[in-house]
Order: C-alpha cells, then structure tokens, then sequence
C-alpha cells in the first residue's frame, strides 16, 4: 500500500486510482484515469480524456469524459461522453448521454440512454427509456 491514491504515468497521460479510494469533492483530471475497485466518488468527476472505472466503483454526481468503460456492479447518477461508452455487467446508470456509440452488456440497470451513434445490447438489460439513437442491435 501507498500513501497516495493517485499516481501519474506521464507517457500515457495516465492517472491510476488505488483501489478503495473515496473523494469527498469535485475531482478533474486532464488526461485518462484508470480506477482501482470499488472507487467512490461523493460528487462530481470530469476527465478529459478516457476513463476506466474499476469494478464496483460509484458517482454519486456527474460524469463528464470524452470516453469511458464503466466497470462491472458500478452506479452512477448522470454520464455524458463525447466519443464511446461501454456499460460492463450489472452497472446501474440513471442517466447517460452519448455522442458516439454505446454498449450495454447484460445485467445493467438503467433509466434513461440517449445516444447519437449505434446502441448496441449484449444479454439482457434493463432500459427504462430511450431515447436519440441512429440504430439499435441486441445480441444475445
């Protein structure tokens, strides 16, 4: 274990979360970030670049990135990504807005998806509004 939760890899911009991490404040990155499991935000969280939430990890305020693959078991209140966002087992989202393209894989709770590219759903999910999307595909 370390004493600080975050650290900085500078060749890819990169900041890696320790697992178990909370944050009682608006937190920003300029750059991608890579959380551990069971991260929690209290507030809101923005990246300007990707961001790859561990498993289990929660928002209880906004997301704001440019892309982001949220890890299975996650709950998050609002999403809004500019390219592509991927949904993993069992994340519960209230509300997500995508510019790009989006998977849902099975299991995911969520209440309302807009999205301006492809939605693509892999197993069962539940989606309790839809809303903008250009084209639809489910997998089983």
């Amino acid at each position: 274990m370390c004493d600080q939760p975050i650290k900085y890899h500078s060749k890819t911009n990169t900041y890696i979360i320790q697992k178990k991490s909370y944050f009682e404040k608006d937190m920003f990155f300029d750059g991608n970030v890579i959380t551990g499991i069971n991260t929690h935000f209290w507030k809101n969280l923005k990246v300007n670049g990707t961001l790859k939430l561990g498993i289990g990890s929660s928002i209880k305020g906004n997301l704001t990135a440019k892309s982001a693959i949220i890890g299975s078991k996650s709950k998050i209140k609002c999403i809004e990504v500019d390219d592509n966002l991927t949904l993993l087992n069992g994340a519960k989202i209230k509300f997500a807005t995508c510019n790009g393209n989006t998977i849902i894989h099975s299991n995911c709770c969520i209440d309302l998806i807009k999205t301006k590219g492809i939605l693509e759903i892999i197993g069962a999910a539940y989606i309790k509004e839809m809303g903008q999307c250009s084209k639809v595909i489910v997998r089983s």
